[in-house]
């Protein structure tokens, strides 16, 4: 990319696909009323100079926002990978299950087009590259797939964070992995542990549009209300569970968890015991799998990078794609020690049964990493 300008008019270009170039954004100077400072955010934004930037939620919109110079190339550059891909089977085959998800989910509210499967890619990938930098692994060090993937989370013994997913396609695509690379070191000119809100709902409202929101019906709480409901209503932290059965990005989960912590630390339990602790007492559940991602990041943020990188055992984020409503109603038999699912739906997904051990379910954490191996093995042929 490139800034042409004149002193008062400045454009940021990009080379498209096929060579040409394109105006991405551009910034005009009142001369009337100049602003140096909204100017050298505008350029900062694209050439991601500045280091230990306060997470706050303005600085997330002026920088990484929708409106910021630095979205536009990524979400361009993004845009062009999946155009690039799609002669590629498992990208239509990621998209597609997606779609049947979100139907699944939304029903007829729900959009199917390639917009926002893209903005979904852009804001999962983003939190995963939030969740690399507040765990303090360094970017250029680790191959990107162990990033999207979660391999390199599960490596320092934390668990739930990022998995193999429909997002993942990006890997696939000409391009694509030096596109996560530069979006994980733009992302870690940020200071996250200085975060002091759920910072991914402030990205998910700026980059999926408004309209689009309110017709799937997501409307998320104020941090302010969220942090006062959970000092007036979760007196005992360590003895109250306390599960958000529609979760979102997770702004509920983040002040309770920072709840309990701040009720752990006076009482002198390690560190290891602590983080045990928050991870059984705070969970969260959602039927959103964007929204799922969006609020472990925001669980784990609210932990904080300094108790991540401190001694500690292994940890789960215990935030899961589920239904509470359960407007679908899924037979259920207990055999033994057996918990049978008949998952015949009409749906052409499943028809059969699924067979879990009650005692792998008791844990969710265990049950957790269960599945992701079973994952893992499935895309092993041989």
């Amino acid at each position: 990319m490139g800034v042409l300008t004149d002193g008062a008019d400045w454009r940021c270009y990009r080379r498209g696909p096929a060579g040409e170039l394109e105006e991405v954004t551009r910034h005009e100077v009142n001369p009337l009323q100049p602003e140096p400072a909204a100017l050298c955010v505008w350029l900062e934004a694209i050439l991601a100079t500045q280091e230990a930037i306060k997470p706050t939620p303005r600085e997330i919109d002026r920088r990484i926002g929708a409106d910021s110079p630095g979205q536009a190339l990524e979400r361009a550059t993004l845009r062009d990978h999946w155009e690039a891909d799609l002669t590629s089977p498992e990208p239509r085959l990621k998209r597609r299950l997606w779609a049947c998800l979100l139907t699944t989910a939304f029903g007829a509210y729900f959009t199917d087009d390639d917009a926002p499967f893209v903005e979904h890619t852009y804001l999962v990938l983003t939190a995963e590259g939030m969740a690399d930098a507040a765990v303090g692994l360094v970017p250029g060090s680790i191959p990107p797939s162990a990033l999207v993937t979660g391999r390199r989370f599960a490596d320092v013994g934390i668990h739930g964070v990022a998995d193999t997913d429909f997002f993942d396609w990006v890997l696939g695509a000409p391009g694509g992995e030096a596109f996560v690379a530069t979006l994980a070191r733009r992302l870690e000119r940020f200071d996250w542990s200085a975060v002091e809100h759920d910072v991914l709902k402030h990205l998910y409202e700026s980059v999926i549009d408004e309209r689009q929101r309110h017709q799937l019906g997501e409307y998320y709480t104020p941090d302010r209300l969220a942090d006062l409901m959970v000092w007036e209503l979760v007196a005992h932290p360590q003895h109250h569970l306390v599960p958000d059965p529609v979760c979102g990005s997770g702004t509920f989960l983040f002040h309770a968890v920072r709840r309990y912590l701040a009720a752990a630390d006076p009482t002198g339990v390690g560190n290891a015991k602590a983080l045990a602790g928050v991870t059984g007492a705070v969970f969260g559940v959602d039927v959103h799998p964007v929204a799922v991602i969006l609020a472990r990041v925001t669980h784990l943020l609210a932990i904080g990078p300094s108790r991540l990188r401190r001694e500690r055992g292994e940890l789960t984020v215990p935030v899961y794609v589920g239904d509470s409503v359960q407007w679908q109603t899924y037979q259920r038999a207990q055999r033994d020690d057996r918990l049978i699912l008949h998952t015949d739906d009409d749906r052409g997904l499943f028809t059969d049964e699924l067979v879990f051990l009650a005692s792998v379910l008791a844990d969710p954490g265990r049950f957790d990493r269960l599945v992701r191996e079973l994952a893992d093995l499935a895309v092993r042929r041989e």
